[in-house]
């Protein structure tokens, strides 16, 4: 994974902030099969009481970057680093209506479309401390050292810690 997903701590040192923050996505730690992407779509709800002085503004202010501009919609994500598209589907859409007191108010609705993606179970491998292996094949393994092991017999993997039959060889 490229970035520290939610509840994930950061590998790079960004104490400095941002701007002389070392970042190399090839250091992760962390390791997930491919993310699956989502489309989750909101209907925002602005609620005013007054048209000119609260509704007007307010739809001005929404209608620009990086609120829910039309066209360049985005939604910054602190957690791990990315920004999201943000597609603005519908809206604004001006409606007026009473309270149980009696008192005007305006709805302004939109829909919203945010592209994002779910990360499956994220793993952080733990590097071996030691390898169980079978020395009983060898006629003699004084001179044995664990990179002639590696070399010449290649670990493809590491298992729980079996007793019978071997010898512990760590280096």
């Amino acid at each position: 994974m490229p970035y520290a997903a939610e509840g994930f701590a950061a590998w790079w040192d960004d104490s400095g902030g941002p701007a002389i923050a070392t970042f190399d996505p090839n250091d992760s730690p962390y390791i997930a099969d491919f993310p699956v992407p989502y489309n989750f779509d909101y209907s925002v709800v602005v609620y005013c009481r007054f048209m000119h002085e609260h509704t007007i503004p307010i739809i001005a202010t929404l209608a620009t970057q990086p609120y829910l501009h039309p066209n360049y919609g985005f939604l910054d994500i602190p957690q791990d680093g990315t920004k999201r598209t943000l597609q603005l589907l519908g809206g604004p859409d001006l409606e007026d209506d009473y309270d149980a007191n009696g008192k005007r108010f305006f709805r302004v609705t939109y829909m919203v479309r945010v592209f994002s993606e779910l990360v499956p179970a994220i793993v952080q491998p733990i590097l071996a401390k030691s390898i169980n292996l079978d020395l009983s094949v060898y006629a003699n393994s004084t001179d044995l050292t664990g990179p002639a092991l590696t070399e010449a017999k290649g670990l493809l993997s590491v298992g729980a810690n079996s007793t019978w039959n071997v010898q512990q060889f760590q280096y």
